[in-house]
C-alpha cells in the first residue's frame, strides 16, 4: 500500500529519530531562526521577526542543564593522560573549548530565566550577560579552529579524503560562526542578511551532521 510505503519509507524514519533528539530539533529551530532573520531583512514582514525571537526562545529551553555535558567534558579532557595524539597542546585547548562552551550554554540560561521572569535582570545587565555570552562562544569557536588547525597539521599523507573533508569542513563550519558572533560583538558591521545567510548555512551543516549519524 501507498500509506505503508511511505510510514515505513527509510527518510521518514531517519526524521522521526532525529527529531527524537533534543539536539535534533535545536538544530532545526536554529536553522528556522536564521531562515526568519534572513526572510525579515528581505522583506521587512514583522512576523519573520516575531517567529525567530520565538525560535530562539524555544531552543534555550531545549539546552536547559546541557552545560552540564560541558562541565563533565572539562573534566573528563583534565584529568585524560598526555600522550602522542593527546599533546599537552591539544589537551589545554581542548579543554579551552568546553569551558567556553560550558560558559556560553550557562550564560544562556541566565537569558533564559530572565525571559521568563524567573529572574529579573535590567537592560544594562541584560546586555552584559549577552556580550559575555558571545564573548564564550567566540573563545570556544576559536580554541575549536585551533584544534581543526592541528589536525590538518597532523593529518598523516594516506589518510582517507572523507577525513580531511570533515576536518575542513569543520574549519569553514567555525569560520561563519565566527563571522556570526564578530558582529554580535560589533567587531564587524556586516549587512544582516550575510550573518543570517552565515547563521543558515552553518545550521544546514549542523542538521545535515545530525542527519548522518541519526
Amino acid at each position: 500500500m501507498v500509506c505503508d510505503s511511505l510510514v515505513y519509507h527509510p527518510v521518514l524514519s531517519k526524521l522521526i529519530r532525529l527529531l527524537d533528539t533534543n539536539n535534533g530539533r535545536e538544530k532545526i529551530l536554529r536553522l528556522l531562526q536564521y531562515l526568519n532573520r534572513l526572510l525579515f531583512d528581505s522583506t521587512g514582514n514583522p512576523l519573520n521577526k516575531k517567529l525567530q525571537q520565538n525560535f530562539a526562545l524555544i531552543r534555550k529551553v531545549l539546552r536547559f542543564l546541557k552545560p552540564l555535558t560541558n562541565l563533565q567534558l572539562l573534566a573528563k579532557t583534565w584529568d585524560s593522560a598526555v600522550t602522542a595524539t593527546n599533546t599537552t597542546q591539544i589537551k589545554i585547548l581542548t579543554a579551552a573549548k568546553h569551558f567556553f562552551y560550558g560558559g556560553y550554554l550557562f550564560l544562556d540560561q541566565i537569558t533564559l530565566l530572565n525571559a521568563l521572569n524567573v529572574v529579573n535582570l535590567n537592560q544594562t545587565k541584560a546586555k552584559k550577560v549577552a556580550r559575555y555570552t558571545n564573548w564564550c562562544w567566540l573563545f570556544g569557536l576559536t580554541s575549536n579552529l585551533l584544534l581543526s588547525l592541528n589536525k590538518i597539521i597532523q593529518l598523516p599523507s594516506d589518510d582517507t579524503q572523507s577525513k580531511n573533508n570533515s576536518v575542513y569542513k569543520r574549519i569553514a563550519w567555525d569560520s561563519l560562526d565566527l563571522f556570526v558572533v564578530l558582529n554580535n560583538l560589533k567587531f564587524l558591521n556586516t549587512d544582516d542578511a550575510n550573518v543570517a545567510l552565515a547563521g543558515l548555512t552553518t545550521s544546514v551543516f549542523g542538521v545535515e551532521d545530525l542527519w548522518s549519524k541519526a
